[in-house]
């Protein structure tokens, strides 16, 4: 019945993603390089530059570096200048979309009354400081987020000890100046989700908005002992905004007033921005698909508990294609690996896996989705097949891991870092161009806008939210009237990976089916 399941999962997958290039895998990872770092947490890991030349590791002590992909050699590193012995890097870096500059985070006095974040930016490839941001009330929460345009980087940032969240806006034309800042004293803030230009934003307040958007909640207590109440959040810049010379106010908007969840790490945004998927409190996760973000959410699944047993999954689930996710995975809160079908995650896992460590770095697929790379803490890196559960290898690092994966822009290459400071790269397939017109147009993601010097009318949601003091003059942002988050249907985990199931003359049918289904997706690329 699981392999019934998965193939028609199968079929979809196979259409997502034809016209690109096929990947050879190989058997097993082969060790291409290491080279000495610096130690890499959680939260940290390695951006890739949009041209595939350049690495960019982000260390635990608010260090970066440049390597080279191909032998992994170190051209350059940076750490800010501080008289604070406490600096702290708890993200990755975020690279413009030209690939001019990059931005990330670190925070000095960490856990002292007086911490305060600050946003680096360093011009590419050189590595230049080009601005560092004013000192941010509190610490830096998870990777900054540079804008499509490149004009803005978004950060969330916590004070009081992490109990007042704080959202910013810079200006990278005024070296990193806040254009807009807001404060909720209600709580803390998680890290954003991001998704560079929507097809719109999807919620009340958002429609035919095609600004980047970000999304966000309350940030949990990893601690916490009894459950807590949250909110979710999202900003957008106005439809066709023109900075200083744009009257329109900035605000952000509450798209659920009140959850019976929160989170730790930042929700993925996909599928045009138009879905979004979450893991929560009490090892669970939640969904929007064909629904708007202000609502409650449409799909909920609920797995073991970690420890304490409130505790959110620490990672941001991943899917199988940014188009049309038919698969989502995370690692749980506790000792699991879960795959759920994407369009319904009602249902529960597809399959699940258990394990011997936690999964504190967020998975990773493959460039056509058809292999989901994740790591235990303990330092174990495995590849997945995502319908089944499959095991393609499992393979040691020799060191404890928790900082996220990257793979190169054609898939061949698997990179991390670990907490003794090694950066390491795997080479795991062989890109494969088959021989098809190179001229393919691949369809935007965003609708065709006129540009417009006047506003456009956005249709705002009927009630009025929390209000948030800001130090930029911006009224609260209006929101419908959110029903609050209906609490999770359990769903029961299966303990162990799934047993292969052997060939059957409906399989055989079935890859014969899909053998033709390829040809036929290869002939339309043609055209």
């Amino acid at each position: 019945m699981m392999y019934a399941k998965s193939s028609a999962l199968a079929l979809v997958a196979l259409t997502a993603g034809s016209c690109h290039g096929q990947t050879t895998f190989l058997p097993g990872p082969e060790s291409s390089w290491s080279t000495d770092f610096l130690p890499m947490g959680q939260g940290n890991g390695i951006a890739v530059s949009p041209d595939g030349t350049r690495l960019y590791a982000t260390a635990s002590d608010g260090t970066i570096g440049a390597m080279d992909p191909s032998d992994g050699s170190v051209e350059w590193t940076y750490k800010p200048t501080t008289s604070s012995t406490l600096l702290e890097g708890n993200g990755q870096a975020s690279i413009s979309e030209d690939g001019s500059y990059l931005a990330y985070g670190v925070t000095e006095d960490l856990d002292l009354p007086d911490e305060s974040c600050k946003i680096v930016a360093l011009s590419l490839p050189s590595g230049d400081v080009k601005w560092i941001s004013p000192a941010l009330t509190g610490a830096c929460q998870g990777t900054p987020h540079v804008s499509s345009s490149g004009q803005y980087v978004f950060v969330t940032h916590n004070s009081a000890f992490s109990t007042v969240g704080h959202f910013s806006v810079l200006r990278d034309d005024q070296d990193g100046a806040v254009l807009y800042e807001t404060t909720d004293a209600n709580g803390p803030f998680s890290p954003p989700g991001f998704y560079r230009m929507p097809i719109e934003g999807n919620y009340n307040a958002g429609r035919d908005n095609n600004q980047d958007i970000l999304v966000w909640g309350y940030a949990d207590e990893p601690d916490a002992t009894t459950g807590q109440q949250g909110s979710v959040f999202a900003f957008q810049l106005p439809f066709n905004y023109i900075g200083d010379l744009d009257v329109r106010p900035l605000e952000v908007t509450t798209l659920v007033a009140t959850t019976g969840w929160r989170s730790s790490a930042p929700p993925l945004l996909t599928a045009g921005g138009q879905q979004l998927f979450w893991s929560v409190s009490r090892s669970q996760f939640r969904s929007w698909v064909d629904t708007r973000f202000s609502s409650s959410a449409s799909g909920s699944a609920s797995f073991e508990r970690g420890i304490p047993s409130f505790l959110a999954p620490q990672t941001t689930p991943a899917v199988d294609n940014d188009t049309t996710p038919t698969v989502v995975c995370s690692g749980t809160a506790g000792l699991e690996f879960v795959c759920m079908n994407a369009a319904d995650i009602n249902t529960g896992a597809i399959w699940s896996m258990t394990l011997a460590g936690l999964v504190l770095s967020n998975p990773i697929f493959s460039t056509e989705g058809d292999r989901v790379y994740f790591a235990e803490d303990r330092g174990v890196i495995f590849s997945v097949d995502p319908l089944t559960g499959d095991k393609y290898f499992e393979k040691s690092t020799g060191a404890p891991l928790d900082s996220n994966l990257a793979l190169s822009n054609d898939g061949a290459f698997l990179y991390f870092g670990d907490q003794l400071g090694t950066v390491v790269a795997w080479k795991v397939a062989e890109e494969v161009i088959p021989p098809t017109p190179a001229s393919v147009s691949e369809p935007t993601m965003a609708p065709t806008v006129e540009e417009s010097m006047s506003p456009s009318t956005v249709n705002q949601d009927t009630a009025v939210p929390t209000p948030l003091s800001t130090t930029a003059t911006a009224p609260t942002a209006p929101r419908a009237d959110e029903p609050t988050a209906s609490p999770p249907t359990p769903v029961t985990p299966t303990d162990a990976p799934p047993t292969p199931t052997p060939a059957t003359s409906g399989v055989t049918s079935f890859v014969v089916t899909s053998t033709m289904l390829v040809g036929a997706i290869a002939a339309l690329c043609l055209l």
